[in-house]
């Protein structure tokens, strides 16, 4: 990792489907992950004993690079405004 991102490689040119989860307390924590303006749809709407968030990536002869935005939040308290937040300090 460098500074707080992370980098993962799919494999050159090949197409798939893939499963992202975030290893967190899902008990007080959910997120979400977005990708071009869209939020990744959970897995469970496709394949019923799977978690994470679901992604497919299309067969392309180019490199292709993708980033993604992850957003952890407490369960009870979804962000609804863009900004960094902790318990004490809101930064926008």
């Amino acid at each position: 990792p460098k500074g707080d991102s992370y980098r993962y490689q799919f494999a050159p040119n090949l197409s798939g489907y893939y499963i992202f989860d975030i290893d967190i307390n899902k008990e007080l924590y959910s997120y979400e992950i977005i990708y071009n303006d869209e939020v990744l749809p959970d897995v469970s709407d496709y394949v019923s004993d799977e978690v994470g968030k679901y992604f497919y990536i299309e067969k392309n002869l180019k490199s292709r690079s993708r980033i993604f935005n992850v957003y952890i939040y407490h369960i009870d308290e979804k962000p609804t405004s863009w900004g960094l937040t902790d318990s004490h300090h809101t930064w926008k």
